[in-house]
């Protein structure tokens, strides 16, 4: 297989990107796509999924990987719900399209950083900002590469890999620092916690981390708290209340305090933002139209959902 060039992400287009919470009634009609791949972030729930003819139970968390003519559809949603991210892109690289095209078609895996960053896209195709389109295809890039290297069929020969958690390479001191503080984030962080896992003093795994990301581990503690509740106040039916214990913190009101202070809106507030963004096209490209074919059963019809 050929290597693809260092500017192989100038070569990737994002498309467009929605939220979709699918009822029990609803399905998503087998189709392929000729000229883009899509990519459907199983964010919660269950449904089956035809792939090629073939027909398997999915459940969350999990991701399909749709290359052109991949025939797809969705059926049997399960009893809660299925929610979902969904994006569209193109691969023009012939090299980079070999390779993506060898991601299996369903994949068990969760990562946070997948999650957060077609969000992160999500949020970029609404603004628009300044150099939008560069980012998303940034953004996209980063998780093609983390798709490629969990995939076993597609391990690298390589003797050395670099984390892309962060986008940038961490020593073996901060990334145990970072997996202490996710694994333990629904517990209050002390200085004591910290140096009984990391036989170092907290003033140096303090410094480290900080160097490294910016922050102090009590600051990415509580910035990851607040990644947890956004996951269950946008995917969740939770009251905020409950939310608030999910994630760690002793009340509501300093679950409120907190969130507002990193997100900088109280979280009913944030969460109402969020879901008015649900079956929302967000086109990315500016020459891209979606077809919509999610249809409702209803009394054994189809009807085409809005």
């Amino acid at each position: 297989m050929d290597e693809p060039d260092s500017g192989i992400f100038n070569d990737i287009e994002v498309l467009w990107i929605a939220r979709f919470d699918y009822k029990q009634n609803w399905l998503l009609s087998s189709h392929a796509h000729d000229d883009f791949f899509q990519l459907i972030y199983f964010v919660e729930g269950s449904c089956n999924v035809m792939l090629n003819g073939n027909a398997q139970r999915v459940e969350s968390p999990a991701i399909l990987f749709l290359p052109p003519a991949f025939e797809h559809g969705l059926s049997g949603v399960g009893a809660k719900g299925l929610k979902t991210l969904d994006t569209k892109f193109k691969v023009t690289n012939p090299a980079l399209s070999e390779i993506c095209r060898m991601i299996p078609p369903v994949m068990n895996i969760y990562e946070d950083d997948i999650y957060s960053a077609l969000e992160e896209i999500r949020a970029e195709g609404e603004e628009q900002d300044y150099l939008y389109q560069e980012y998303c295809q940034l953004l996209l890039g980063r998780i093609l590469i983390k798709l490629v290297r969990s995939s076993t069929s597609l391990k690298p020969d390589r003797t050395t890999q670099t984390s892309l958690t962060s986008g940038q390479e961490r020593s073996l001191i901060a990334s145990r620092i970072i997996g202490f503080l996710e694994h333990n984030y629904q517990k209050k962080i002390t200085s004591d916690m910290l140096e009984d896992h990391i036989p170092y003093s907290y003033r140096y795994l303090s410094r480290l981390l900080e160097k490294e990301i910016g922050m102090t581990p009590i600051e990415y503690a509580e910035q990851y708290r607040i990644l947890k509740a956004k996951e269950l106040l946008s995917y969740g039916d939770y009251e905020l209340k409950h939310i608030s214990e999910i994630v760690g913190y002793p009340n509501i009101h300093q679950f409120s305090r907190s969130f507002k202070k990193v997100v900088g809106v109280p979280p009913g507030q944030w969460r109402e933002q969020k879901r008015s963004g649900i079956g929302k096209d967000v086109v990315i490209h500016p020459e891209f139209e979606n077809t919509l074919l999610i249809q409702v059963i209803e009394d054994g019809r189809k009807n085409t959902a809005k």
